[in-house]
């Protein structure tokens, strides 16, 4: 990520301002900045971005980073479409459960699962607990999406 260069290295014109205070306020529209290269907000503290009940904040760029790595570098995880990621795992669902189905009824109703670990109890048919893990997860995939954070579903640019 390319950095701007600091105010004490430049060369050009440039416009400093110090201050203890300064408030921007654009009363009846917009406030906008500009800028052709970089721009950069820093604080000692904390940065506050805040909208009315009504507003949105909006990033709209080819590359977003939310946050960096332990080493400066930008992060290398992908968001998750969470739409796109709840319709596959209900179709991976939907086919084990196809596929328990058609187990269940190739053998004997009378099929009990051996006890496998703390989460199979004893004398439980295995589809109905393998039945049941899967209501289990299909219930909780929505806990995968935010409700506060939505990602574009395409490439913007089209790459």
């Amino acid at each position: 990520m390319e950095n701007p260069i600091q105010p004490y290295e430049y060369e050009g014109k440039q416009v400093i301002i110090n201050s203890d205070r300064l408030l921007f306020n654009a009363k009846n529209d917009s406030l906008l900045v500009y800028s052709n290269k970089h721009m950069a907000f820093s604080a000692n503290n904390h940065i506050h971005f805040d909208t009315g009940d009504e507003g949105n904040f909006v990033v709209n760029a080819n590359l977003i980073h939310i946050g960096l790595e332990g080493d400066k570098n930008s992060p290398a995880e992908h968001a998750v479409l969470g739409d796109n990621l709840e319709r596959i795992l209900n179709d991976m669902l939907e086919m084990l459960e196809n596929l328990l189905y058609t187990l269940e009824y190739t053998y004997p109703p009378y099929c009990v699962a051996p006890p496998v670990g703390p989460n199979v109890p004893s004398g439980v048919p295995i589809f109905e607990v393998t039945k049941q893990q899967i209501a289990n997860i299909r219930n909780n995939i929505p806990l995968f999406k935010s409700d506060r954070v939505k990602l574009p579903t395409d490439n913007m640019y089209g790459k």
